[in-house]
């Protein structure tokens, strides 16, 4: 198995853009990935492409990969469209990782895109049912935000999480997003900002769930044989894993042991500990999620992540800084792109590349997404560790 590094990353601005297609969005990433690596197009043997379901959304929904990298003019290579759910970008880099590692291509993109906008909010959560059991749970009334809301309830009963602490949340996430020019909603907000937000499903308001978000991002990666012909600068993989849940019927829903499960899996595989990483990035769809992943990925035992939060331990100066570029709260969350999103976002944090949001001297960042829920259980969790080479 060879080493895997990142040569380039770029990204869309993430918004509502009604004058951009699914592939020129999809383009114009891979477009900016390549600008920052060097990377000539001729030379991309493979790649892969993330689109949880523009065709569900009214857009474009079939070979969307062919068609974002036919936009720059790559063809005649092989070409895999992925989907898993809300980890459908970081599924599509594992796809390109794989390939790269197995030794049978030199130069992979991974890609994801996603356009969303478009359609109403009744239509959108029929959408996302497709996400879960549609038959089973969708179809009697569970939603994404209801399900992080039933969620929050039972974490306030069984770990004393406040209604002030889910908020802090949301305040840090916008906050870091005003130095982030590609995020759809940087804010200056504070707490009864928030908590003057609209109820989307109670005790969550609306700048504790993520918007509808368009847009693309794209990395670029290399094997051990080439990375130096492209950069001095190269940002490795360390880890790259992912499980699904046991579904079992008495769950703890106030925890995520299979976030837990995954995140030890590639401590293994990195050879590292949390104690080695500098920054992470996570599926903060909502915000319940952060304290509960501080927890999983082995920051602090149960019940503690409220507390570092509320002392400011995941802020860009804290112990252990989260979602510097905003998060899927902030930055956005085009379902195909986050996983990708998430990586680009470390590999510039790696490189000392993000300017007003840059978390000093970090060498080893984390991301963590969930895709799927079964039985209210984690159907796809991703977790990848990336280091400075």
């Amino acid at each position: 198995m060879s080493d895997v590094y990142l040569v380039g990353a770029g990204m869309t601005e993430f918004g509502t853009f009604e004058d951009k297609s699914v592939k020129e969005l999809g383009g114009e990433s891979v477009y900016r990935a390549l600008q920052s690596s060097g990377v000539d197009k001729e030379d991309v043997e493979f790649a892969s492409c993330g689109n949880f379901g523009s065709a569900l959304f009214g857009a474009q929904g079939k070979t969307v990969g062919q068609l974002s990298l036919k936009e720059v003019g790559i063809t005649g290579i092989p070409v895999v469209n992925v989907e898993n759910g809300g980890a459908t970008g970081a599924q599509s880099f594992q796809t390109a990782w794989a390939e790269i590692a197995s030794g049978r291509s030199d130069v992979a993109i991974a890609l994801g895109v996603e356009k969303m906008s478009g359609i109403e909010t009744d239509e959108m959560l029929d959408v996302m049912a497709n996400a879960g059991d549609r038959e089973l749970e969708g179809g009697n009334g569970i939603t994404w935000p209801g399900l992080f809301a039933m969620i929050a309830r039972r974490r306030m009963h069984d770990a004393g999480t406040t209604r002030e602490q889910m908020a802090q949340v949301a305040v840090n996430h916008h906050q870091n997003a005003t130095e982030n020019p590609y995020a759809q909603r940087p804010a200056d907000i504070t707490m009864d900002d928030v908590f003057n937000s609209p109820i989307v499903a109670d005790p969550l308001r609306l700048y504790e769930s993520c918007p509808t978000t368009d847009g693309a991002a794209a990395v670029i990666l290399a094997s051990e044989s080439v990375v130096e012909e492209y950069t001095d600068d190269p940002v490795r993989v360390a880890a790259t894993t992912q499980l699904s849940g046991t579904y079992p019927d008495d769950l703890d829903i106030a925890r995520a042991e299979t976030v837990g499960e995954a995140a030890t899996r590639a401590y293994d595989e990195a050879s590292m500990t949390p104690d080695d990483v500098d920054v992470v990035e996570i599926h903060d769809a909502f915000s319940v999620e952060e304290p509960i992943y501080l927890e999983e990925l082995g920051f602090c035992e149960f019940g503690e992540g409220d507390e570092l939060v509320e002392n400011g331990e995941t802020q860009l100066d804290g112990q252990i800084p989260f979602c510097p570029s905003g998060g899927l709260l902030a930055r956005g969350h085009p379902i195909g792109a986050t996983g990708i999103a998430q990586l680009v976002e470390l590999y510039w944090q790696l490189r000392g590349e993000a300017d007003g949001r840059q978390v000093p001297d970090a060498e080893v960042g984390l991301s963590q997404i969930v895709g799927t829920f079964v039985n209210i259980d984690y159907g796809c969790v991703i977790v990848n560790i990336l280091e400075q080479a």
